[in-house]
């Protein structure tokens, strides 16, 4: 059976936290330390995330420059119809690949974050580390990861058209 949730279907909840034997509510300083070692690793996710966001809009940022130097004259000129269609069915699947990407962090830091409040029910940390509190404040809007998921196919559309319009010239001109 597929455990992947659908648009259709409602994520399946998690069991509650099964802590390790060192951390138990009777040792609220294990709690505590795999807490903080946790929240570490969240951030190193996050560093990982901004690295990858930059790689891709860097790779399509090039991709657009190549395309900016097939005009007449310039230096790739020749090289017109070729790139012309590889550069853009290029970029459209990088910026597929960058959404899906979005989606994989945006699981990872909802599981991350779930984890993380786990421990603090558990640890009893619960009231110094307000994450639960905070849930209420940020549901009604769309995560910044929701918006995110969105600046892909908003740069994809650009180089389809540019797709389309290239391939439409080369079957009614030949060139």
């Amino acid at each position: 059976m597929n455990d992947k949730p659908t648009p259709a279907s409602p994520r399946p909840q998690r069991p509650p936290p099964t802590p390790p034997p060192a951390a138990t509510a009777s040792n609220p300083p294990a709690i505590l330390e795999q807490y903080k070692a946790y929240l570490q690793d969240v951030g190193n996710i996050g560093t990982r995330y901004t690295t990858s966001n930059a790689f891709y809009m860097s790779v399509i940022t090039a991709l657009l420059g190549i395309l900016a130097l097939t005009k007449l004259g310039e230096g790739l000129a020749e090289l017109k119809t070729i790139l012309g269609l590889a550069v853009p069915a290029f970029a459209i699947m990088l910026c597929w690949l960058w959404s899906q990407t979005v989606k994989f962090y945006r699981t990872l830091f909802k599981e991350k974050f779930d984890v993380l409040r786990d421990l603090q029910l558990l640890g009893g940390l619960h009231n110094a580390f307000p994450l639960p509190r905070e849930d209420p404040l940020l549901k009604p809007n769309p995560s910044l990861l929701e918006i995110e998921g969105i600046i892909p196919v908003c740069l994809a559309l650009p180089f389809a058209v540019i797709l389309i319009h290239n391939v439409w010239r080369l079957l009614t001109n030949g060139v």
